[in-house]
């Protein structure tokens, strides 16, 4: 296992969590250092999240152990945007539909914007905006809400 696959790792299963003494936040550090990561790995997240995608698919009450999940989609998000962001919602769009919602769900955190400036320091890109726009009228009428409440915040 390389860096980056052990760093993945440490990430979704919550491996490196850091609680503070005078708070009840709980940081997961290598969630953090993922998203700072500037090689591009999408390859190693997109093995890992396909692994994520057939156990969801077979129960998708599984989605609770993969306790840096939010980390995971948002490393990838923010991974893709550096290097190609094309290629991201191909591959998006090949997984199940409750990790297509969350992906969707979770751009306008990863994309959010204060004081003019994106919060991981790269922009949004306009193939995000399309994957979203590509489901504002999804039979899945939860995904079709995702998208429209995904569209709201990015626009406000």
């Amino acid at each position: 296992m390389n860096e980056f696959d052990q760093l993945i790792e440490d990430t979704l299963y919550g491996r490196r969590l850091v609680s503070y003494a005078d708070s009840c936040f709980v940081t997961n550090e290598s969630g953090l250092e993922l998203l700072r990561c500037k090689e591009d790995i999408l390859e190693n997240l997109e093995k890992v999240l396909q692994k994520i995608d057939i156990s969801l698919s077979a129960h998708p009450i599984t989605i609770r152990q993969f306790i840096g999940l939010q980390y995971i989609l948002g490393g990838y998000l923010v991974n893709a945007a550096r290097h190609d962001p094309r290629r991201a919602v191909q591959f998006i769009q090949s997984l199940c539909p409750m990790l297509i919602q969350k992906f969707i769900a979770k751009i306008p955190v990863f994309f959010e914007k204060k004081n003019n400036k994106f919060k991981y320091g790269i922009s949004l890109p306009q193939e995000y905006i399309e994957l979203i726009n590509s489901h504002i009228n999804s039979e899945r009428s939860e995904i079709a809400a995702t998208a429209q409440r995904a569209l709201e915040k990015l626009s406000s």
